[in-house]
């Protein structure tokens, strides 16, 4: 093989696997399906792993990295999703972003508008 094809081959990973978090606990992709921020943060932070993983086209990739996320009740929400969506990224995103948007949190804990008084 050549260095260029060594180089390419070492930039493509080929499996969820190969993805490597720093290793505590702390620091596993985890969605628990708690906040508007925390949905945000979660499509964030898949769409950073896909992106080391040169997978950012690959949307059935990346909705897989997903589904090993899901926990309490945000994994009972994403099991009742057609698999049509629980397979493609794009509409797991946008599905995401509906179910856990700002306007649905509980008026408590929505913020207040600003004051300009």
């Amino acid at each position: 093989m050549s260095a260029a094809g060594k180089i390419n081959s070492s930039l493509m990973l080929k499996s969820l696997s190969d993805i490597r978090l720093s290793g505590s606990l702390d620091d596993t992709l985890i969605f628990r399906g708690l906040s508007s921020e925390e949905a945000e943060n979660f499509i964030r932070q898949v769409n950073i792993l896909a992106f080391k993983a040169n997978r950012m086209r690959d949307t059935r990739w990346m909705a897989e990295l997903a589904a090993t996320a899901f926990a309490g009740d945000a994994l009972r929400k994403f099991r009742k999703l057609p698999s049509e969506v629980r397979n493609d990224w794009d509409k797991l995103q946008e599905a995401l972003l509906n179910e856990y948007s700002p306007a649905s949190a509980p008026p408590s804990a929505a913020a207040a508008p600003p004051s300009y008084g």
